[in-house]
This record gives C-alpha cells, structure tokens and sequence, in this order.
C-alpha cells in the first residue's frame, strides 16, 4: 500500500507539473485523481515493478559514488603514517578497517583478518581507531595509540581484542601494564593533543565515507560491514592483484 500510494503522489505531482495547477478547475483534478487511482487499482504489478527498478537505479548510483568516494579518499584511508599497521607495511593488497574494542563483531573478525593477514604476508592492514560505543572506548583507544608510541601497538592490540568483557580505562590501564609499557610515558601520551588529533580525524573520514557502524573494513574499492565470512578475503585479495596486473 506504502507502493501505491507513492506512485500516486509521482504520477499526480507529474500532471500537476504539465501545467499551472491554476489552469485545472476542480472537476479535472478530481478527473486526473481517478484515472491514477484506477490505473493503481488495474495495475498495480506495473507500479510495483516500476517503483522496484527506480529503487534498484539509486541504489546503484549510490554504490557508485561511494566508489568514487573511496578512490578519492585512498590516500587518508591507507597511506596516512600516523595510523596504525598490522602485517606488510609495504603489501600489495590494503585492507582498512574502522573498529571499537567493545564492538563484538569487532572482536569476532579481529583473529580471521589477523589469521588472514599473517598467512598472505604481503598484505597491509591499516587500524582505523573509532571508538564510538561507550565512553570507556575512548579511553582504550588513547591507550592503543599510546601503546604505538612504545612499538607495542600490535601486542596491545591483540590483548585487548581477546579481552572477553568490556574495556574503559581502567582495565586498559591494567593490561598495559601487564605487557610492561612505561606507563608515566604512556599517560602523558593519552592526553596528548596528536592522539585526540588521530581520532577526530578517523571520525572525520568515516562520516565522509558513509561508515554508519562498526566494523567497516575497506578493501581496494570494496565497502564491507560487520562480519564476513573469512573465505572471502583470499577471494578479494586474489581480485585485487589481478586488476594490477591488467
């Protein structure tokens, strides 16, 4: 019925554009009213497949300027030195992701990509910090990035993905501890002007690129949210390569 009634409003608005609504008296209006009525009544298959194929055209076109957006953003999303990096620094095949380290799905792909990652060894994955889920998240991610600072951002990284519970400030703290980072140094780097800078910045491009929750991973112009199958990174790896070659 929602269709329906939205074709109507498109074909009687069309008619009404044809002309000033001015020059149509009451009795042609009610006129045109009934033959769009009718029409939806005989036809509504028409209508329904019409309003599918407009709806399937935007979606298209969206997915197109997302693309276009993603390739015009390659040099933020993979290639800035401040951001984190697992794996090959120099690897043919860049996978980007946007996470927050009390996301589940998060922390259900976090050992498939490092699996993947570890295995492939000619892939660089960019960690884009964006904690967004509760306030504690912010916090852990200073902490991570913090952690950058004394070479031990992987290692944190890890710990903190395969924390089962959730992770503010405190059990940050304590964790980094435990993998013995100087933490005079580390504090005094959390609150640093250059780590909140890493963040608005993630946040920034991640309104630009329509990441709308978490985790969001970029690979080549591919946009995939939440969690995948595992099977499907070779698979785009394996594509990516191909397409440089040509």
């Amino acid at each position: 019925m929602i269709r329906l009634f939205i074709a109507a409003v498109i074909f009687i608005s069309a008619a009404m554009g044809t002309a000033d609504a001015q020059t149509f008296t009451p009795e042609q209006k009610k006129a045109i009213e009934k033959i769009v009525a009718d029409y939806i009544k005989d036809n509504p298959e028409k209508l329904a497949s019409s309003l599918d194929a407009l709806q399937e055209k935007m979606l298209k076109e969206q997915e197109a300027a997302l693309k276009k957006q993603i390739k015009a953003s390659q040099k933020e999303l993979s290639d800035n030195p401040k951001d984190p990096i697992i794996g090959n620094p120099k690897g043919d095949v860049v996978i980007v992701e946007f996470f927050d380290y009390n996301c589940g799905y998060c922390k259900v792909m976090f050992p498939k990509v490092i699996d993947f990652v570890k295995k492939d060894g000619n892939t660089k994955w960019v960690l884009k910090e964006m904690p967004i889920l509760m306030e504690g998240s912010g916090a852990a991610s200073k902490v991570a990035l913090a952690a950058k600072k004394q070479g031990k951002y992987e290692e944190i990284h890890k710990a903190f993905m395969e924390h089962k519970g959730q992770i503010g400030e405190k059990k940050a703290l304590e964790i980094a501890k435990k993998h013995n980072l100087d933490m005079v140094k580390l504090q005094k780097d959390m609150a640093s002007k250059e780590i909140q800078d890493i963040l608005d910045a993630n946040r920034a491009l991640a309104l630009k690129l329509q990441v709308s929750g978490i985790p969001v991973f970029f690979i080549g112009d591919e946009m995939k949210g939440g969690a995948f199958d595992e099977k499907e990174l070779p698979e785009l790896a394996k594509k990516i390569r191909a397409e440089k070659k040509k």
